[in-house]
């Protein structure tokens, strides 16, 4: 009896859970679980308020750019214009943000989606105050201390005040690439 149904039946659990286990080791190796699908209906739904007012429903495009900054392009059904969702390094990491853009290449107003800067300090540049300083600027926007720039960076956060400034520069030279696909 047990050359017949208890060796093979161990043979093969031993087999399955070896599979498992190196399949398991490939998915998080590769990075496969971090990629993402882009932004659910609800959370552009909930973005759109303060990315791009005049918006009446933001949809994902289909684009052919690739750019390991840009995360998805969503425009509006109703023509306003489009949300580039993009990725910078801030001080904290990663900072992600949607940056609405109208049909002129200005900027309607940002929305961060992901941020690791520091509570308190950093994210004082991820203030919807403070990303209103942004809205209407077109082409290369500088962020530097003391008015020195387009825009002014927050003391004592200065490097992400840069960041939120590199992401909306990298969003309208992205929106210059896809807006043809549009």
């Amino acid at each position: 009896m047990y050359k017949e149904i208890i060796k093979p039946t161990l043979v093969l659990v031993i087999i399955c859970a070896v599979v498992a286990g190196l399949l398991a080791a490939t998915y998080n190796l590769t990075g496969i679980g971090e990629l993402g699908g882009g932004l659910t209906p609800d959370e552009l739904s909930e973005y759109a308020k303060q990315t791009m007012p005049t918006a009446t429903k933001l949809v994902k495009a289909k684009i052919s750019v690739e750019n390991e900054t840009l995360l998805g392009a969503y425009k509006d059904e109703g023509g306003a214009g489009v949300a580039i969702h993009i990725t910078t390094k801030g001080y904290g990491g990663e900072l992600k943000m949607l940056v609405g853009v109208d049909n002129a290449g200005a900027v309607t107003g940002i929305s961060i989606t992901e941020s690791k800067e520091t509570p308190g300090l950093g994210t004082k540049a991820t203030d919807p105050k403070y990303l209103q300083n942004f809205v209407g600027k077109a082409g290369s926007v500088n962020v530097q201390k003391d008015g020195a720039g387009d825009v002014d960076a927050i003391g004592g956060s200065t490097i992400s005040s840069k960041a939120v400034g590199a992401g909306v520069n990298t969003a309208l030279e992205m929106y210059e690439l896809v807006k043809g696909e549009l």
